[in-house]
């Protein structure tokens, strides 16, 4: 009587679907993060160079 064979189990092909699903998820976030940053810097720049809101200050220097 022979020894029954198990087969070897093989290995699974790579995961490379769902590791690059995790990379396209973190760039798609840190491309969003970039758009939203810049929109907020952009609305503030635009705030702070609004020439209604600029106060304008006149300096009186002492003549000597």
């Amino acid at each position: 009587m022979e020894p029954a064979q198990t087969p070897i189990p093989q290995k699974a092909p790579g995961a490379y679907g769902s590791l690059f699903s995790i990379i396209m998820i973190v760039v798609i976030l840190v491309v969003g993060a970039f758009y939203v940053w810049n929109k907020r810097v952009a609305q503030n720049y635009q705030y702070a160079t609004d020439e209604s809101e600029v106060l304008q200050v006149e300096v009186a220097v002492p003549s000597q």
